[in-house]
């Protein structure tokens, strides 16, 4: 025999509440670097992750970097300032390593300047 469909009051109540989440949104905070790119040439970089290990040994070559508040932020504001030195239809900036750490500096505040690698 086949059961009829209950009629009547449910047999539990079921609520969906909004989880409560106390963490903050996605932090913004990380790292915003320089690499060379070839002689006389710049890329703009940003990441997440602190540095792990000697910043040396990252790909590509890294020139310098710094933590920042929002990465996001720092990278577009430095990108702005190095707007001058843009190779037209590359994301590469024609300048010396110096200059472009000179203006890293003038925007994130302390950098960290790796040395150049021994060959």
């Amino acid at each position: 025999m086949a059961e009829t469909p209950r009629i009547g009051r449910p047999l539990f109540r079921l609520e969906i509440q909004s989880a409560q989440n106390e963490q903050p949104e996605r932090t913004r905070e990380g790292w915003v670097y320089l690499a060379s790119a070839g002689q006389g040439l710049v890329r703009v970089g940003r990441g997440r992750n602190a540095p792990r290990g000697a910043a040396r040994d990252w790909k590509p070559d890294v020139i310098a970097y710094a933590k920042v508040a929002d990465r996001y932020a720092a990278e577009a504001t430095l990108l702005v300032s190095l707007s001058p030195f843009r190779v037209v239809g590359t994301k590469l900036y024609r300048l010396s390593p110096q200059q472009a750490v000179g203006l890293l500096r003038d925007q994130c505040g302390e950098v960290v300047v790796v040395p150049p690698r021994e060959q």
